[in-house]
């Protein structure tokens, strides 16, 4: 999964741009700084953005063209995003995944928060009992 991003120069400062998410940097000193804000900030953004008031996270659905900037987000981001996506769309709370997964509510909220300790495994597991399957698909981006 990848958002593509812009990044224009103001005042002698960059901003970074991911138009999908309309998330945007504070006027930063380099490309650099603006790309690492970005690739650091955006499991927060979305927390706060999206999450946090209930809403689906938009997915990216622009095509990548030869040139683009464009933001990877890792396979764990991927899976919470596609976890929140489902329980926002089919309207599942997380005590609703506790008791599919038999774990505690707790438990289950680490999978919702992005805890460090929850695998890929299982975010794959909690998917499918929701009746979702994830996929995985390479993009090579020399071609």
């Amino acid at each position: 999964m990848f958002y593509k991003y812009t990044i224009t120069e103001q005042d002698q400062k960059f901003v970074g741009l991911v138009k999908e998410l309309d998330f945007e940097t504070i006027p930063l000193d380099s490309i650099e700084e603006v790309k690492d804000t970005l690739i650091k900030g955006m499991s927060a953004f979305i927390e706060e953005n999206f999450r946090k008031h209930k809403l689906q996270i938009p997915l990216p659905t622009e095509k990548i063209n030869d040139g683009d900037s464009v933001l990877y987000v890792p396979i764990k981001l991927q899976l919470r995003i596609l976890l929140w996506n489902t329980m926002v769309e089919k309207r599942y709370r997380q005590a609703d995944i506790a008791k599919m997964l038999g774990v505690s509510r707790t438990q289950a909220q680490l999978y919702v928060n992005g805890s460090a300790g929850v695998s890929v495994e299982s975010y794959e597991k909690v998917l499918k009992l929701m009746n979702v399957y994830p996929s995985i698909s390479l993009i090579d981006l020399d071609q």
